[in-house]
């Protein structure tokens, strides 16, 4: 029988979010483990979740490190597959069977498939939609169950990215080992951006704008200019750029993004790549 667990990651979580996310996916998985960011609010977690397994970090090591810590955990409990969720991610109550129902149509998928994540909905955020079950290299962490045996031979997430683009590095790497990752066709979950998604008009159209710290800021142009330079690749630029001069046009604090984005280049440009 094939056994799943799930993971998710905390920071400052909101408890009755965090809640709703649990029971959204307790029934579909065999554990879930809990792996905290060294959050201010770890004792409130603990005495909430009682009955799951909680890891909690003494300092906030970054999403990839958090990652890696599911994943060892479903290597410890002898899983098959794992699947990980934000802590504001709450996925619907049949995602799991779902993945299974596509991943069954692939021959030997659990040798040729390295993760699966589905479609998802983010509120005022367009989100590409597919028809089919799709190679996508660009399906994010949150939602996305991944298969253990290629966890297994040494796929992990990169820890010196600590946040962004962490997600797709994983999929880049599994994909640079022979594995498939896929989308497939269905809405599995709803995702959140928390409250900086705020909706301004420019020109004759209504659009999102996300508006990030400049600690975030730093690490999206840090982690851009690092991928580029471990997977040569230019693909994110585009997104990313698109983004920035939205927060720049509407965003008081313009000189401090700047800054941000100039430390983030420089230091993206400088840092050690980690190879497979």
């Amino acid at each position: 029988m094939t056994k799943v667990v799930a993971g998710i990651v905390t920071y400052n979580p909101n408890l009755e979010q965090l809640k709703q996310v649990v029971e959204a996916i307790e029934n579909q998985v065999g554990e879930i483990v809990i792996v905290d960011n060294a959050s201010n609010n770890l004792a409130n977690i603990k005495k909430n979740f009682q009955n799951l397994t909680i890891i909690s970090l003494s300092t906030n090591l970054g999403i990839a490190a958090a990652l890696n810590k599911i994943n060892q955990f479903a290597i410890n409990h002898e899983a098959d597959w794992v699947i990980t969720l934000d802590q504001d991610s709450v996925v619907n109550a049949n995602i799991v069977c779902t993945y299974f129902e596509y991943l069954r149509k692939i021959p030997n998928y659990q040798q040729k498939v390295g993760a699966i994540n589905s479609q998802y909905e983010v509120k005022d955020v367009y989100v590409k939609k597919n028809d089919q079950v799709v190679e996508d290299l660009d399906v994010i962490t949150s939602g996305l169950l991944a298969n253990v045996s290629a966890i297994k031979n040494g796929i992990n997430y990169d820890e010196t990215m600590f946040i962004d683009l962490v997600d797709f590095d994983f999929n880049h790497l599994l994909n640079s080992y022979g594995y498939m990752v896929l989308r497939a066709p269905f809405v599995g979950y709803q995702h959140e951006l928390g409250n900086n998604v705020k909706r301004v008009r420019f020109f004759n159209k209504q659009v999102s704008v996300i508006d990030y710290s400049q600690f975030r800021i730093f690490y999206q142009w840090r982690n851009l200019f690092y991928f580029y330079r471990k997977w040569h690749t230019t693909k994110y630029f585009v997104s990313f750029s698109k983004q920035t001069i939205k927060r720049l046009i509407y965003d008081d604090n313009r000189l401090g993004q700047m800054g941000a984005i100039l430390k983030g280049i420089w230091a993206g440009s400088r840092v050690s790549i980690k190879r497979k």
